[in-house]
C-alpha cells in the first residue's frame, strides 16, 4: 500500500478481513502469526495513531476498525470532535515536547473545564488517564496509550489537595510487572524503561476536585513541568528512592523466591504496590514463582510533587 510504512500497511491488510473492530493486542498476535515477525502491542499503536489516524476508527472499548466500512462505529484516532482528520494529525506533529506540552497547558490555568474543553465531556477517551486526562493529553499534543505522551516525558493529571501542587493522590509512574526481574536485579533509576521511555521529564496538570456534580465546572489550578534528570535533585532524589524500593523487594521476596507482602514496597516518595485497576494477572518472577496476585506499578507519592514542583523553574498556578 502506497504511502505507508511496511508495518501500518500490514495492520491495514489485518483490518480490512475482520468484520468485527480488533484490538492492538489482538492485531499484534494475527502480524506475528502471519510473517513469524517480533511485534507487540506497542508496534501496532504507534501505527494506529501515527499513521492511520485518519483512516481506522477506535471504540470506546478501544477496538479498531476500517473507516468508511457499512456497520463501523467509533471516533477517527486523535481527532476532536467536529475536526477533520488532517487537523488533529497536523496539531499532533506541531509538538511532541514536555515544554511545548506545558506552554500549550499553562494558558488554561484558572479557566474551568467547559472553557478549555468546550465541545467535551470527561472520559472520551481512555479510562487510564483519569477522568480529564485524555481531553489534556490531546490539548498538549501528545499521542494517547503510544508508551510515553511526549518524545521526552509523560502528562500526569491529578486533583488537588488544599495546596495546588500537592496531588490529593499517589500518581501513578508505570506498569513494574513486565519487567519484575529486571527490578529485581536490582537496575539503577536512570537505566529503568520506566526513566528512559516514561519518565525523563514529566508535565503536571492539577485541578481542583470540586464541584463534584457538574466537572465541567472544576478549574485547572496549576501546570508544572518537572524535570527528572540526573543532574536535577529531583531526580536524584527519585533515583535513590528508586534503589531503596528494590532494595526492599529483593529483602521482603527473598530475591523473587517469596510473595510480596500487600503494602508492597515502598520508599520515602515512592510505592511498588498492586495496580490500582483490577488486574488478575499475577506477576511471576524468573523463577517461576507468583511474587504478587495482580499486577504492579510504581507510584509516586504527594509528598514528593510537592516538595519539588513548588520550586520548579516552570509553573504556573491559579
Amino acid at each position: 500500500m502506497d504511502g505507508y510504512t511496511p508495518l501500518a500497511a500490514s495492520v491495514l491488510e489485518v483490518l480490512q478481513h475482520q468484520s468485527h473492530g480488533l484490538l492492538a493486542r489482538e492485531i499484534a498476535a494475527d502480524l506475528r502469526y502471519r510473517t513469524g515477525r517480533s511485534v507487540d502491542r506497542r508496534d501496532v499503536n504507534r501505527a494506529l495513531y501515527y499513521e492511520l489516524g485518519g483512516t481506522v476508527l477506535v471504540s470506546p472499548s478501544h477496538r479498531w476498525r476500517l473507516a468508511g466500512v457499512p456497520g463501523s462505529t467509533g471516533r477517527s484516532a486523535y481527532v476532536r470532535p467536529g475536526s477533520p482528520p488532517e487537523a488533529a494529525l497536523d496539531e499532533r506533529s506541531a509538538s511532541t515536547t514536555c515544554m511545548r506540552a506545558f506552554q500549550r497547558l499553562q494558558a488554561g490555568v484558572g479557566k474551568r473545564f467547559r472553557e478549555i474543553f468546550p465541545d467535551c465531556g470527561p472520559d472520551t477517551g481512555t479510562r487510564n488517564k483519569g477522568e480529564w486526562g485524555f481531553e489534556f493529553e490531546r490539548l498538549a499534543g501528545g499521542c494517547p496509550k503510544v508508551g510515553a505522551d511526549f518524545d521526552d516525558g509523560d502528562l500526569k493529571t491529578f486533583p488537588c489537595a488544599q495546596s495546588v501542587v500537592r496531588p490529593r493522590d499517589p500518581i501513578a509512574l508505570g506498569n513494574a510487572s513486565r519487567n519484575i526481574d529486571m527490578y529485581l536485579d536490582g537496575v539503577t533509576w536512570f537505566e529503568s524503561p520506566l526513566a528512559r521511555r516514561k519518565c525523563e521529564n514529566l508535565v503536571l496538570a492539577g485541578y481542583r476536585p470540586e464541584p463534584a456534580r457538574d466537572q465541567r465546572e472544576r478549574i485547572l489550578a496549576c501546570v508544572g513541568l518537572l524535570e527528572l534528570g540526573p543532574e536535577t535533585a529531583a531526580g536524584r532524589q527519585l533515583a535513590a528512592d528508586f534503589a531503596d524500593v528494590l532494595r526492599e523487594l529483593r529483602e521482603l521476596t527473598n530475591g523473587g523466591t517469596q510473595v510480596l507482602p500487600g503494602r508492597g514496597a515502598r520508599g520515602k516518595f515512592l510505592h511498588l504496590k498492586a495496580k490500582g485497576s483490577k488486574d488478575g494477572s499475577p506477576t511471576k518472577s524468573k523463577h517461576g514463582v507468583v511474587i504478587y496476585h495482580n499486577g504492579l506499578a510504581f507510584y509516586l507519592l504527594p509528598s514528593f510533587v510537592e516538595e519539588f514542583l513548588k520550586d520548579a523553574r516552570r509553573l504556573r498556578t491559579a
